[in-house]
């Protein structure tokens, strides 16, 4: 597409030129819970015409996903579970999933794409659910094909050409910018044009338009939830962003507490692997908390350096200055290294706590989390020591 604007580029793809063909069932549940005179035993019928679709329709409705104890065994149950909208949001991005290849080609990781999508979108669901601002299943379909442009420029501009370029997803701002020097346009903007196509919620679609260098004053609910679900999902699936950093920037720019982002992050562990199988998307939970517990290895390994580079080992305590004939910076600084030390060490002994309890005993995934929360205490005792307890 070499010579052609910026501007016929996004034409041709709002009008589907090079677009991926979705399903006839996906596009018949589409129209049909967009109609308001459309019946239960409508979208039953339309599903039950693809046993494929249908199996994983009860799977999901039966799934850890939907919080329910009961079990559902027929496709109308499985509707009215799951709901007229999120069914057809979900239809669509089954449909979106299945188009595309399942493995690696050329430069494009389909895999390695899905994966971080599906974490995308399990934590912008768990994210609406805690702070309320939006819907949650509108949450988790934002979130799951928020970069799906990616996957249309690549077969437009890259895949069968003599070329290479890296597709990481993060850090974001540095593919866009490549993307915009070599093409003309970024995979956000072709995303905006394509789910405008494929008609989706407008406010689904104008979160294609936000990331991490947008004024954050102007997101929308839904554009900020999938923000910080972005960036979180990046942590799981990037080297790059670190404990402190995600946690800083969640609670500083979105008003995420801690404790709530590390509820949200076990959650999605939790979920995470049966939402995988319904979808096809392979993912190893026990490889992606592994994967997370070599960094929090490397951010303990760092609190145990800042302990240890203090001279002589050991700083006065607080008890010794009381009374004493010091100067105020003397206890002011210590009090700024013991706070430097101990945001990190709680944020991750925080979050080990809370996953611990979700996972089996003596699991590969138990051991890397025991790992973490000893050394936590470990470090813990070696502050409180220092500081004697009177922070």
């Amino acid at each position: 597409m070499s010579g052609i604007t910026e501007n016929e580029i996004l034409q041709k793809i709002s009008s589907g030129y090079s677009l991926p063909a979705l399903s006839t069932v996906a596009l018949r549940l589409i129209e049909t819970a967009s109609d308001e005179k459309s019946s239960l035993y409508d979208m039953s019928a339309i599903i039950e015409e693809d046993p494929a679709l249908a199996i994983r329709l009860l799977k999901l409705a039966n799934s850890p996903f939907f919080r329910i104890s009961s079990e559902v065994s027929t496709i109308q149950e499985a509707v009215m579970r799951v709901g007229y909208n999120q069914l057809r949001l979900m239809a669509l991005s089954i449909s979106l999933r299945d188009t595309f290849p399942f493995s690696k080609y050329g430069s494009m990781d389909y895999e390695q794409f899905w994966k971080t999508s599906l974490y995308q979108a399990l934590l912008a669901r768990c994210v609406a659910q805690n702070i309320r601002t939006c819907n949650p299943d509108e949450a988790f379909v934002a979130g799951l094909i928020s970069e799906i442009g990616l996957l249309i420029l690549f077969d437009l501009f890259i895949k069968d050409k003599d070329m290479e370029i890296k597709l990481n997803l993060y850090p974001i701002r540095d593919l866009l910018t490549l993307e915009e020097q070599r093409y003309g346009t970024n995979h956000r903007k072709i995303g905006e044009a394509a789910l405008r196509f494929w008609r989706l919620p407008e406010i689904i679609v104008e979160c294609q338009r936000f990331y991490t260098d947008s004024n954050l004053d102007k997101l929308s609910p839904l554009a900020s939830i999938c923000e910080i679900s972005r960036q979180c999902a990046a942590f799981i699936c990037y080297d790059g962003l670190d404990w402190g950093s995600l946690y800083f920037k969640a609670e500083k720019e979105f008003n995420l507490k801690q404790e709530i982002l590390s509820e949200i992050m076990v959650e999605t562990f939790n979920t995470v692997e049966s939402v995988a199988e319904n979808m096809k998307i392979k993912i190893s939970r026990e490889s992606d908390i592994g994967f997370l517990a070599g960094k929090a290895k490397e951010s303990l390994s760092e609190i145990s350096r800042m302990i240890e580079v203090i001279p002589n080992k050991t700083l006065p305590s607080f008890q010794s200055l009381k009374g004493a004939n010091c100067e105020p910076i003397v206890k002011g600084t210590l009090q700024a290294v013991a706070h430097e030390i101990r945001n990190p060490l709680t944020i991750l002994g925080g979050f080990a706590r809370r996953l611990e309890k979700i996972l089996v005993p003596s699991s590969k995934e138990w051991d890397y989390v025991q790992q973490i929360i000893e050394e936590s205490k470990r470090l813990e005792t070696v502050l409180s020591s220092m500081t004697t307890g009177k922070l």
